[in-house]
């Protein structure tokens, strides 16, 4: 999972040291989401601490550092395109 990202956040694209790297359940378990490679990827603990249990689509297109080519990224690794 962190190696699809580069050893970058997922999300906002800065590079995950060892005390940084989280795993992030991109849909929540609280939404259904499974514990499944295909739902998660690499986050820095700020990123996955503000998302928490928000729909990650609309927790990461209201970020400044939202990125449409790291979405359409999530979106293939949930097997959506």
């Amino acid at each position: 999972m962190l190696l699809r990202s580069d050893y970058c956040c997922s999300y906002c694209n800065e590079q995950l040291g060892p005390r940084s790297a989280t795993l992030d359940h991109i849909i929540p378990k609280v939404l259904g989401g499974l514990t499944v490679p295909e739902n998660l990827c690499g986050a820095c603990i700020t990123c996955n601490g503000s998302k928490g249990h928000r729909d990650w689509r609309d927790w990461f297109r209201a970020q400044p550092f939202y990125n449409l080519t790291r979405e359409e990224a999530i979106d293939s690794w949930l097997g959506n395109t």
